[in-house]
Formats: structure tokens, C-alpha cells, sequence
């Protein structure tokens, strides 16, 4: 797609606000979790949002937007990245933590440890397809609200995993469930962020959107490593962990029940 209204200048200021809110975030998070919450983590967190927040001044001002504020108009847009933005935190978050569960925790061999998502990842790819064709043809919020909850059930039986045990009965059956649940957000959340706006606007969508999914799992693993610290680690750490990735995909069904439509969104202004 090519928008022939565009500027041709960059908004280097949005760029640099941007960047500067995300890195004072994330550094924040993890001074905080390194030398605990105080003198040092807390201005860093308070300028990071103080950037952010000038970032989105920015774009409402600035005549070449990075991101342009006109595209949160539409309903269906702000709630595919809102659910994005859930669903992402949780996935990339918390699953960084299961190989030290697994290696550290439970002292698997690392070659065990990094083909625990194998069954995750097979059914994503399997079944992705199918369920971009099933939005297509029945609308985006059922099978974005179901697959929310589905993952939340696989993060769910995660948390159960820290206890021990097979993996054959532990890990395996939680990365099907959150394969399955995720298997049926994936394309469905890109259908909706594409068809939500003009077509000379797709790209400027695209990017938006994986650029929440990024920095979603930035912001997420920052969290998730604050609270793994604080429960101690492998064990009780994995299980708090993962009841909060559950807790995140259970607010992105919400949301998509209420702001992602039955039917494909007409494309906004």
C-alpha cells in the first residue's frame, strides 16, 4: 500500500520521545528489580512516562506524525491493539521464564528445556490459516474472546506446572492449550488492524501494531522479572508469573468483547 498524501519528513522528535519512554520504562522496571524500588528506579519511571506522555502531545501536533491519533478513532483499531497489547505482554513475558523453570527449577537438560514450546509453536502454524478464514467469515470478536480465554487456561495450567511432575502431563498439555488459544488470535487481531483502516493506511496500521506487540513484551518481561524476583524465583516465582499472564488474557477477552465488532469494521476516516 502507498499513501500519496504522506509527508515526505520524518518525525524525529516522536521518535526520540518514544524511544526515550520505553528505554526510561524498561530501565526503570529493572533497576527496581535489582536494587529495589526506591531513590533511583522511581524518577526513572516517572520520566519515562513523562516522555510517553510528550509522545502522544507530539502526534497530536505534529503535521508528519509517527503514528497519527486519527486511526485510534475507530473503535475496532484501539481494541486490537489494546488486545495486542495484553495478550503480548503475557506471551512474551512469562514465557520467557520457562526454560529457568524448567533448567533451574526442575533441572531438565537445556535441550529439553528449549523444545518445551515445540507443541505451542506446531499448533500455532497448523491452524493460524484456519482461523483467519473463520474470522473472515463470522467477524473477529468470538474467535479473539475465545482464544483469549483459551490461552488464559493454558498460562493457567502452566502455573499448575510449577509444582513438578511429567512433562508429559505438566508442561505438554499447557503448550497445546496456549498454542490453541493463541492459534486463534494471531490472525484474526492482524485481519481486524487492516481492514479497520483505509487501505492507503495499512502499513502505518501494520507497523503500529507490531510495534505495541514488541514493546508489549518488553514492558511485560520487565514486570514478570520484578515479580519472579520478589516470590523467590524458580517454583512459587514461575506460578506468579504465570497467574499474571493468565490474569492479562483474560483482560484482553474482555476487551475484545466489548470493542472489537461482530462483523469486519467498515474502514476508519
Amino acid at each position: 500500500s502507498r499513501d500519496a498524501t504522506a509527508s515526505a519528513g520524518l518525525d524525529w522528535l516522536g521518535a526520540l520521545l518514544v524511544t526515550a519512554g520505553l528505554g526510561l520504562l524498561t530501565y526503570g522496571l529493572l533497576d527496581a528489580q535489582a536494587h529495589g524500588a526506591g531513590a533511583r528506579s522511581g524518577p526513572l519511571l516517572a520520566a519515562g512516562c513523562a516522555a510517553l506522555a510528550g509522545f502522544a502531545l507530539r502526534e497530536a501536533r505534529a503535521p508528519a506524525p509517527m503514528v497519527a491519533p486519527a486511526l485510534f478513532r475507530g473503535r475496532a483499531f484501539t481494541g486490537a491493539n489494546l488486545v495486542t497489547l495484553l495478550l503480548y505482554a503475557g506471551l512474551g513475558g512469562a514465557l520467557y521464564f520457562v526454560p529457568y523453570e524448567l533448567i533451574d527449577g526442575q533441572h531438565r537438560t537445556p535441550t529439553e528445556a528449549g523444545a518445551a514450546l515445540l507443541p505451542m509453536i506446531a499448533v500455532i502454524a497448523l491452524l493460524s490459516t484456519w482461523a483467519g478464514r473463520l474470522a473472515a467469515r463470522i467477524g473477529a470478536r468470538l474467535p479473539l474472546t475465545a482464544g483469549s480465554l483459551v490461552a488464559a487456561i493454558g498460562f493457567a495450567l502452566f502455573a499448575r506446572a510449577a509444582a513438578g511432575g511429567s512433562y508429559w502431563s505438566t508442561f505438554f498439555p499447557a503448550a497445546l492449550v496456549l498454542g490453541l488459544g493463541m492459534a486463534g488470535v494471531v490472525a484474526p487481531l492482524t485481519t481486524t488492524v487492516l481492514e479497520a483502516v483505509r487501505r492507503e493506511h495499512a502499513g502505518v496500521a501494520s507497523g503500529v501494531n507490531n510495534a505495541v506487540a514488541r514493546a508489549a513484551g518488553l514492558l511485560g518481561l520487565a514486570v514478570f522479572g520484578l515479580i519472579w524476583a520478589a516470590e523467590g524465583g524458580p517454583g512459587s516465582g514461575f506460578r506468579a508469573v504465570m497467574l499474571g499472564a493468565t490474569a492479562l488474557c483474560v483482560l484482553s477477552a474482555l476487551v475484545a468483547q466489548l470493542l472489537i465488532p461482530r462483523a469486519a469494521p467498515a474502514p476508519a476516516a
